[in-house]
């Protein structure tokens, strides 16, 4: 359903809501940004990255707070920063090191991104990250948000930061009913907060937007009442409902899959069998029990007993996965040469090694919380044996 802004009003940049007509807050921006700002050092959470804003804990913040919450992020943040504390300490390391500090945050293209970045700055930056939105998007990896975000957070640079929170806020704000998955929308949207963004206090007005869009202004609730700029709204002025805004027409086609996954246990030493995923591709490098293609038999091969658990079912951003668990005891590790090597004969997915692994050694490997929800069925097989 479309929304309708007042009769009369076009954006400038081509689209509804904003211009300057007085739909949105550019009637008043000086009086937009002081209200934003003042009301964001008067209220902003407490987070580490906020206490001592350096380059590159405003980097990995960002980074991380990609797709997560940031109740989420605030302790993996902080043990990654006395790992990692510089670029130059990220960049030395092995890449499964860095998936094991990242383990549980999910998206892991993210910490290979991230450590990417890292040896591009200790190659071309001597180890800093550079202050202009130009350089910082110059690096693979970094997108225009992220650039955007760490040039005006942590060296002022008054370029306007877009993320799903700000989409969300803008949106309302300018009554605009454009699909904002589609790259016109999303132009339209980065020109208007290029726009409004606050001269020397860029950092603090991109993070009041944010803060805005994550508190106050949320998917579920508008929160008009509270909100500092409540005034300047083109969707409250015009008595509509904000929460019809933002449009997002999602064109993901979630593949449903079902896969039964091998725990084999060896009874002798207690380890377990376990793979390792191809470099490139869905949780990359990570370890886990070996998946068989999708709708594969239950049934396992020879005469080893095997014990079939309760389904798990994980969601991927476009995958429905079901996982039934095949508990597998043999009474030792060679026992079960014809199991492992079947593990390794496939290109779905493709596991590139396997390895017997104690509980101690499987904690120390890089896993998804996929293989640790698979983990857990492994107990509770263990104890219904």
């Amino acid at each position: 359903m479309k929304i309708k802004p007042p009769t009369g009003v076009v954006d400038g940049a081509g689209g509804r809501g904003g211009g300057g007509g007085g739909v949105g807050p550019e009637g008043d921006v000086a009086g937009f940004r002081h209200a934003l700002v003042a009301w964001f050092r008067g209220v902003a959470r407490d987070l580490p990255w906020r206490r001592s804003p350096s380059p590159w804990a405003v980097l990995v913040s960002e980074v991380m707070l990609q797709q997560t919450r940031v109740e989420t992020v605030v302790p993996y943040f902080e043990r990654w920063m006395v790992r990692f504390p510089t670029p130059g300490s990220l960049a030395e390391a092995d890449e499964q090191e860095v998936l094991r500090w990242w383990q549980g945050l999910g998206f892991y293209r993210r910490a290979r991104a991230l450590h990417g970045i890292a040896r591009q700055l200790v190659e071309h930056h001597e180890g800093a990250v550079p202050a202009g939105v130009a350089e910082l998007h110059a690096l693979k990896g970094v997108g225009p948000y992220t650039a955007a975000a760490v040039a005006s957070i942590a060296f002022g640079e008054a370029a306007g930061a877009v993320d799903g929170n700000v989409l969300r806020v803008l949106a309302r704000l300018y009554v605009d009913d454009g699909d904002i998955m589609t790259s016109g929308v999303r132009r339209r949207m980065q020109q208007r907060a290029d726009r409004l963004v606050a001269p020397g206090a860029a950092g603090d007005f991109n993070q009041a937007m944010m803060e805005l869009g994550a508190t106050v202004c949320t998917p579920r609730r508008a929160d008009c009442g509270r909100c500092p700029v409540a005034e300047h709204c083109g969707t409250r002025r015009a008595g509509l409902d904000p929460l019809a805004l933002p449009v997002r027409i999602d064109r993901t086609k979630v593949r449903r899959e079902s896969r039964p996954a091998w725990i084999v246990t060896a009874q002798d030493t207690g380890r377990h069998w376990v793979v390792q995923r191809p470099a490139g591709g869905l949780l990359g490098g990570l370890w886990e029990y070996p998946l068989l293609a999708d709708g594969a038999a239950l049934a396992v091969p020879g005469d080893h007993a095997a014990v079939v658990l309760d389904a798990v079912r994980h969601r991927f951003s476009h995958i429905d996965l079901t996982m039934t668990p095949v508990w597998i005891p043999v009474p030792g590790e060679r026992d079960a040469d014809a199991l492992t090597a079947r593990t390794l004969d496939g290109d779905d997915p493709g596991y590139t090694q396997g390895a017997w692994r104690d509980a101690d050694a499987r904690a120390a490997l890089p896993r998804s919380a996929m293989m640790q929800r698979l983990e857990r069925a492994s107990r509770v097989a263990v104890l219904r044996a």
